[in-house]
């Protein structure tokens, strides 16, 4: 990557890097809306949620290929800048074949414990047989999708842009193709949705396995993938692991997070303000609807400002830093609890819930803005649909729990909302506490 600025000037740099980069981007949007299609075409519910039900998997096996793909593209760069090609060409090696192994390892596993690990993400009787079906042709092809995501990573940071583009073009092409002939004209439904999905995998970790070969043969100083330059030095793997640990973490993080938004942050409100504003706070009717609607008002408006806020601080809100927001969002649960419990006026209660509302939804839109920003930017450019569709499929089930959760707290603590108010602040502080610790470490890997 370094000889593509040395020889050129940063404009021509930039979309020699950035153009690549953006096609390949392109070609996943299309894979992502044509798969989502040809699997609808079954008109088979079963099939349709088996496909679902095993996103989960496929993207734990992405996130152990970004261990390796992410954390080793860092490293590698890193080495590059400091004119250390003899390494960086090391830890490349060690990547490849560590991703290697790692796939044939998670495969075996996969293949011995199908049963055990469809039970596991919830399959039914109805389709417990469509998602074994799915899941062992997604294992048999492991290796090639941890290779060939992994790839991806470890190209851009040796200035191979085009070509991981090129890689992402040839599964994704590959991809859609065998989703219409397995799918649509040989009627193999999840089968041919998993089988389609792994050969297409297969396709660019060959295409990715000829351009190394290639570079090589051009003596190319980064890439030598003969075993015998396998290093197992102690500090590269260990800076490897360290840098990608926190990226393959990323989603569930996303999800945990934004679980705390939804099932105690979010839920509470959507159940309190309208409990607390026409009920608890002895409001005569005709004012308490009012009240209640400038409350509604008042979310819209913070949903709003958040939204601006995103865009106007865009360059001030780092990941290490979004956990502070999460925290935010907790913190202002304290105020009507205490307000609740020593303040008798009706107003100044109705202020206290409405300021703080707004102040929450704030933070949390800032939050969930930045959070998407940041999975697009990280999440392997062929998953982001999937997994973009996963946090937003759990953060949405996680809220309808929590109304139900707090709609029985608030019947038995009738008299004491403050209690149900102050539980929720306490919760939701410690998880998101413990979230914003997770984030910190983005920073310093």
């Amino acid at each position: 990557m370094n000889n593509v600025f040395e020889e050129k000037s940063i404009s021509k740099a930039v979309l020699k890097l950035g153009i690549p980069a953006m096609l390949g981007s392109l070609t996943t949007l299309i894979y992502n809306t044509a798969d989502t299609y040809f699997v609808s075409l079954t008109k088979e519910p079963a099939m349709i949620a088996a496909v679902t039900l095993c996103v989960p998997v496929l993207l734990i096996i992405m996130s152990i290929a970004c261990v390796f793909g992410m954390g080793g593209s860092s490293v590698i760069a890193r080495m590059i800048g400091e004119d250390r090609k003899e390494d960086s060409a090391k830890c490349f090696n060690f990547c490849t074949y560590a991703m290697a192994v790692a796939g044939i390892g998670v495969m075996i596993l996969g293949l011995l414990f199908i049963n055990q690990i469809a039970d596991i993400i919830g399959s039914e009787t109805e389709n417990f047989e469509y998602t074994c079906d799915y899941l062992r042709w997604i294992f048999i092809g492991t290796p090639a999708i941890m290779l060939a995501n992994g790839l991806v990573h470890s190209f851009r940071s040796i200035g191979l842009v085009k070509e991981a583009a090129i890689g992402l073009a040839v599964g994704n092409g590959v991809n859609i193709v065998f989703d219409w002939i397995l799918i649509v004209l040989f009627k193999m439904g999840t089968k041919g949705a998993a089988a389609a999905t792994s050969f297409g995998f297969v396709c660019a970790a060959i295409y990715y396995t000829i351009c190394l070969m290639i570079q090589e043969r051009k003596q190319n100083k980064c890439v030598k993938m003969s075993p015998k330059y396998f290093s197992g030095e102690k500090e590269m793997i260990s800076n490897v692991i360290k840098i990608g640990i926190p990226g393959a973490l990323i989603t569930v993080m996303m999800s945990v997070a934004n679980i705390v938004l939804n099932n105690f942050i979010a839920a509470m409100i959507v159940v309190a303000v309208p409990y607390l504003v026409t009920e608890a706070l002895n409001l005569e009717a005709s004012q308490a609807n009012r009240l209640y609607g400038f409350a509604e008002g008042a979310l819209a408006a913070g949903g709003l400002a958040g939204g601006i806020g995103a865009g106007v601080f865009a360059n001030r809100l780092t990941i290490h830093k979004s956990g502070n927001l999460v925290i935010a969002c907790a913190v202002c649960v304290f105020p009507i609890g205490v307000s609740l419990a020593l303040v008798s006026s009706a107003m100044i209660n109705y202020t206290v819930i409405t300021v703080c509302c707004f102040a929450i939804m704030v933070c949390s839109t800032l939050f969930t803005v930045q959070m998407m920003s940041f999975i697009q930017a990280e999440t392997p450019q062929n998953l982001i649909g999937k997994v973009i569709a996963v946090i937003l499929t759990v953060s949405m089930c996680a809220q309808p729990l929590g109304n139900a959760f707090y709609g029985v707290l608030f019947e038995i603590c009738k008299g004491c909302e403050y209690a149900v108010v102050l539980f929720s602040g306490v919760v939701s502080l410690m998880i998101a506490i413990g979230a914003g610790n997770i984030f910190k470490r983005f920073s310093s890997e």
